[in-house]
């Protein structure tokens, strides 16, 4: 393949992965605000001990919280898979170019583990941003279904 046509290739792809990178934290972002919402209505509502309210509110909680995590593990795995296009266009790349330079040189998303030492890998595996995207909501639901049990 054409250099030119990878390099475009490739800042296309990093580009794309920048993006959906940022449409996936405005989401996040945006469900936490309902969230934070919708525990407010909770607690103001529980002042009035409408449990009525109060058990609807949760279970909407619970509606969203579920939406959310379906789509936070959707965006981890297109974020999965937009890396692994920026891999492959990066190894062609390099491949095209022939120059030995590239071999010490990561593709943009990659995260070499072997510069961190064993806590930077752990909190790395625990808290990636593309885990908290779905783990976040999966921790509210067992919250809620919590709070559910107990009304």
């Amino acid at each position: 393949p054409n250099k030119d046509v990878l390099l475009k290739d490739y800042e296309i792809k990093v580009n794309y992965l920048k993006d959906h990178l940022g449409r996936m934290w405005t989401r996040f972002n945006i469900f936490l605000t309902l969230q934070t919402g919708l525990a407010g209505a909770k607690i103001i509502y529980e002042k009035d001990k409408a449990q009525e309210v109060d058990e609807r509110l949760l279970y909407l909680a619970l509606l969203l919280a579920v939406i959310w995590c379906i789509v936070g593990i959707i965006d981890s795995s297109l974020v999965r898979n937009y890396r692994g296009q920026v891999e492959l266009v990066f190894n062609k790349l390099k491949e095209a170019l022939k120059d030995t330079t590239f071999k010490d040189i990561p593709f943009t998303g990659e995260v070499e583990k072997t510069k961190m030492n064993v806590i930077e890998r752990m909190l790395r595996t625990l808290f990636s941003p593309t885990k908290l995207i779905f783990t976040v909501p999966l921790v509210l639901i067992v919250i809620i279904i919590v709070f559910l049990r107990n009304i």
